[in-house]
């Protein structure tokens, strides 16, 4: 995605380069992307694509490692979701999403659960 220091991609500069106040966020976005394509690639099969089987199996293990605990009937439904094309695959950018979805959730329970809510 667009840095751009915080503004869309219409409001912020567009001349593709990436300034210093955007760095930090670069470099975030850097480590997020090799966490997610390593924890993908440690659920693949090493076709660059996730069966439903392989994601019920690893992805407790895996997911795991990022706070995210979830039960096999949850990650079944998950995966039916993800699939949007029903192919019986789920590609990086679909298992991306969800991960990061799946985070931000955590995040949330986080810091309602520290606010006493």
């Amino acid at each position: 995605g667009y840095v751009g220091g915080g503004k869309s991609y219409t409001e912020g500069h567009k001349d593709g380069f990436i300034h210093a106040s955007e760095f930090k966020s670069y470099l975030k976005y850097c480590f997020l992307y090799c966490t997610l394509f390593e924890m993908f690639e440690d659920i693949s099969d090493g076709d660059k694509r996730i069966t439903k089987d392989e994601f019920v199996a690893s992805a407790p293990l895996v997911l795991a490692d990022a706070g995210i605990v979830r039960e096999p009937e949850v990650l079944a439904k998950a995966f039916d979701a993800m699939d949007r094309n029903q192919g019986g695959f789920v590609l990086f950018d679909e298992f991306g999403r969800y991960i990061i979805s799946e985070m931000d959730e955590e995040h949330k329970k986080k810091k309602r659960a520290a606010h006493g809510g």
